[in-house]
């Protein structure tokens, strides 16, 4: 499987992508959702974690058309992408604070570090609306909350 990121910590879509699209289908990561006038498949990696307005109108479908397995499947991904993101915020803020203020480095770490940060919150509100009732994430917006 492909990283999302190249040996330097910078993001590389195309790279993968085209190893993403390599493997063969069925080692990617489906969540299969079946009702009475069709099926949607939701690739797992390709779509979450997602926004908040998009989390608001698929998780409800998640939760009454897909199947246990499925709903199980994408739990242990965004648990691991919490995870991930919240290591990977915390690595790129601690090496901005090492860098000279108006440095390129430190602009780099910064901004990094809000990117990764952004997909901390946007993981963490999918798993809530996931683990939810109402479908709504708690409105706690802390990275360490």
């Amino acid at each position: 499987m492909g990283t999302k990121y190249n040996s330097e910590g910078y993001r590389d879509p195309t790279a993968h992508l085209g190893i993403d699209l390599a493997e063969p289908e069925q080692t990617r990561q489906i969540v299969r959702l079946a009702y009475r006038n069709g099926r949607m498949e939701l690739y797992v990696k390709e779509f979450f974690p997602c926004t908040i307005a998009v989390g608001r109108k698929i998780f409800p479908l998640i939760k009454k058309f897909a199947g246990k397995k499925d709903i199980d499947n994408l739990r242990m991904f965004l648990e691991m992408e919490v995870s991930e993101h919240s290591e990977k915020y915390m690595e790129f803020a601690r090496r901005r604070s090492l860098e000279p203020e108006g440095s390129k480095q430190f602009h780099f770490y910064n901004a990094r570090s809000r990117e990764e940060q952004v997909l901390y919150k946007r993981a963490k509100s999918n798993l809530e609306m996931l683990n939810s009732k109402g479908g709504r994430p708690n409105e706690d917006r802390s990275i360490n909350g």
